[in-house]
């Protein structure tokens, strides 16, 4: 039986499986039981939500390729997912597609942003600095961005040229360090408390980075019908949770989204992603709307302190970091 159990129900997720393969424009399923989405709205109803390439009306579908209303005694929610097929690269750039610097896996591109305190100025793609840059210190050795990401099979030439990001780790030559560290010693001699933050344990609020397009680019998302109120930015997640940065903070970094207002995402609000590189369009419930977090970017000593981000009930996976967070969105297909 299935774990579904976030609402404390379970349906057998083997025998589902089973019942819908074959089924015409069946792909795919959810894997716990999951509240009806009805107009791009939460409905208090427990469903299995199942995905199909297009909604068609039923009396073009032989009875053997409709899907029941009821599976088990638990309702099912048709939503159309589209054609799913592996990353590819765009001819125009779209929010939700696979991207990357040259020299990381994958991430996903966010949003267009532009700098907001320019009029009619350019126009840049937005993502996350660690999908955007290959270091997280202010040296980036590559600025080249592919699209797909590498480990989606992107190659050169250039989708985008990263142009600015939040670096995330403080550059430190051996000279500086040895400096820190005899002012720190000296200070503790003197009974003080130390000057340098050798560790480089100063909190972040912001993993964020913009690049200029090297090809064309569009406003769209991927999977969304419309969307509004952004609020911020994905960034990180474990198996139960998903965590982004406030867009509070890349508006005070100096850029916005194009086109959209911004607004702040408080504590049981529900917000809504379109596709991403590894997920689908979804929508989750903010658990919390001012954490502090440690991010672990990958290997020892690389636990990064977050001041002031936003938890999410498990939005997003792996390759989905970049992601635009919105309080307002309509799904493609509803």
């Amino acid at each position: 039986m299935d774990k579904a159990g976030r609402y404390g129900k379970v349906f057998d997720e083997i025998k589902l499986r089973k019942m819908l393969k074959g089924k015409k424009n069946y792909r795919g399923h959810s894997k716990r039981l999951t509240k009806r989405i009805k107009d791009g709205m939460v409905i208090d109803e427990l469903v299995i939500r199942i995905g199909v390439e297009k909604k068609v009306p039923l009396g073009t579908l032989s009875l053997a390729d409709q899907i029941p209303d009821e599976i088990d005694g638990i309702k099912t929610d048709v939503i159309e997912v589209g054609k799913v097929v592996a990353m590819k690269k765009y001819d125009v750039l779209l929010s939700g597609c696979s991207i990357g610097n040259k020299n990381i896996t994958a991430g996903t591109l966010g949003y267009i942003f532009e700098k907001t305190n320019v009029i009619n100025g350019p126009q840049y793609l937005g993502s996350n600095t660690h999908v955007f840059s290959d270091r997280l210190t202010s040296s980036p050795v590559n600025r080249d961005i592919v699209q797909p990401g590498t480990l989606d099979g992107g190659v050169l030439p250039s989708a985008a040229y990263l142009i600015w990001y939040s670096p995330l780790r403080r550059d430190m030559n051996p000279f500086l360090a040895l400096w820190m560290i005899l002012v720190n010693m000296a200070c503790m001699l003197g009974k003080k408390e130390p000057i340098y933050d050798l560790a480089d344990r100063k909190p972040r609020s912001l993993d964020f980075a913009v690049a200029k397009a090297m090809r064309p680019y569009g406003l769209d998302i991927l999977g969304l019908k419309s969307f509004d109120k952004f609020c911020g930015i994905f960034f990180a997640g474990s198996e139960h949770k998903s965590f982004f940065c406030k867009a509070k903070y890349i508006t005070e970094a100096g850029y916005k989204p194009v086109g959209v207002s911004v607004e702040e995402a408080l504590a049981g609000d529900t917000v809504y992603k379109g596709d991403g590189r590894t997920t689908n369009r979804n929508m989750g419930r903010v658990i919390d709307d001012s954490w502090f977090l440690y991010v672990n970017y990958g290997g020892l000593g690389m636990d990064i302190p977050f001041d002031d981000v936003v938890m999410t009930e498990k939005m997003i996976e792996g390759g989905d970091s970049g992601t635009a967070v919105w309080l307002e969105a309509t799904f493609q297909g509803e």
